[in-house]
């Protein structure tokens, strides 16, 4: 009995070390699953943790643009020029010799009479109009009459003497008025007093006689001018300008490298 009891506390005894050495290994365990995860959270930080921070990059960019410059040029041109001179040019003209003969005759003009009779503000007169056209080449004064006649008496009253200037190739209108009275003017006609003549002079021969004039003429003259000629090119040139390029980017807080996310640690 004594051994069997003996032997039962020793297996008491075992089976008590066995349980206090797996609650040592299960502590031992723990406390180094513990470790590995405070380790692998520090990694896990220090690898993830980031930032983000703003970069600025200067970037040369080369363009091709248009430039336009005008480009000035000198050329000798050779001209024909009209110069004017003083000359003298004779030439010939035919004069008369001896004794000179004129004569006069009647002049380019035309005469239109027109006689009727006319009523303003209650008075009654008789108008007489002596119309010339001056068909000739002179710078003439007309002086006129006009004489009115009657139905039965014949020959009647004069008007006074009127005095127009006429122009080559004008007319001109001669008003003359005759109370109604007791003479009745029928027609009238027209009296000239003072009027252009024609006079044609000759004489019994004619000789040529050599006569002079001064007179303006042209040579040609040869001159060399410079011509200042500009004209307008276009090139395309390359230029470098500098743009600067700003961009945010995330990087690492403890190693510096970029890192496509940041989880806000």
């Amino acid at each position: 009995m004594a051994e069997k009891f003996r032997a039962r506390i020793a297996g008491v005894n075992d089976h008590e070390e066995h349980d206090v050495q797996m609650k040592s290994r299960y502590k031992s365990y723990r406390n180094k699953f513990i470790i590995a995860l405070v380790v692998l959270a520090v990694l896990f930080y220090v690898f993830t943790s980031a930032k983000t921070v703003t970069t600025v990059k200067t970037i040369r960019v080369i363009e091709t643009v248009p430039n336009v410059y005008d480009e000035i040029e000198f050329t000798n041109k050779t001209f024909v020029e009209r110069v004017p001179y003083n000359a003298t040019e004779f030439y010939y003209e035919k004069e008369g010799v001896g004794k000179e003969t004129c004569r006069r005759e009647k002049y380019d003009y035309d005469v239109d009479v027109q006689g009727y009779y006319e009523s303003k503000d209650d008075v009654t007169r008789y108008k007489c109009q002596v119309r010339i056209t001056n068909n000739g080449d002179k710078h003439h004064n007309w002086t006129i009459r006009a004489k009115f006649t009657g139905e039965s008496t014949g020959l009647g009253p004069e008007s006074e003497a009127l005095t127009l200037d006429i122009m080559p190739g004008n007319e001109k209108d001669f008003i003359f008025y005759l109370e109604e009275g007791v003479f009745k003017p029928k027609t009238c006609i027209h009296m000239i007093e003072d009027a252009p003549a024609k006079e044609i002079c000759e004489y019994s021969f004619y000789e040529d006689v050599r006569k002079s004039k001064p007179v303006v003429k042209f040579r040609n003259r040869t001159v060399i001018r410079t011509i200042k000629t500009t004209k307008t090119f276009t090139a395309l040139e390359n230029i470098t300008t500098e743009k600067r390029h700003v961009q945010n980017i995330t990087i690492n807080r403890f190693f510096g490298w970029r890192q496509g996310f940041n989880l806000g640690y």
